[in-house]
Parts: structure tokens; sequence; C-alpha cells
């Protein structure tokens, strides 16, 4: 398998949320980053690495995998 992408990274992310019934504003709430930032990252723009582990972290989190 190759190397993720951003624009991965956007896909999975927004397909993870819409799984969970969360909208951007919510899910952006519960990451803690800006929905305008999260809107970007889903839409396969940069972001920088501390928006990325706050990311990960809200998937790997019990309230959202369960």
């Amino acid at each position: 398998m190759g190397k993720p992408t951003q624009k991965m990274l956007g896909i999975l992310l927004r397909a993870w949320r819409e799984k969970h019934g969360l909208g951007v504003r919510a899910a952006a709430k519960q990451i803690g980053v800006s929905h305008s930032t999260l809107c970007r990252i889903e839409n396969g723009k940069p972001t920088n690495e501390q928006n990325l582990w706050l990311i990960l972290s809200w998937l790997n989190s019990p309230a959202v995998t369960n």
C-alpha cells in the first residue's frame, strides 16, 4: 500500500465522522479544532502536526470508537 495522502486523510476522516452521525461543527468541537480547519482537512488541504495529533487522538477515543 502506498503512502497515505492528505486527500485520503480527508476522505477517511469525513467517512468516520459521518458514520458516527456527527456534523462538522460537533466533530470539530470534540477534536479541538475550528470547524473551518476540519473542513479544510476533509477537503484534502494540509494541516499542522498538532492538528493531526488531535485528530488521531479523537479517532482513537472510546467516545468515538463505540
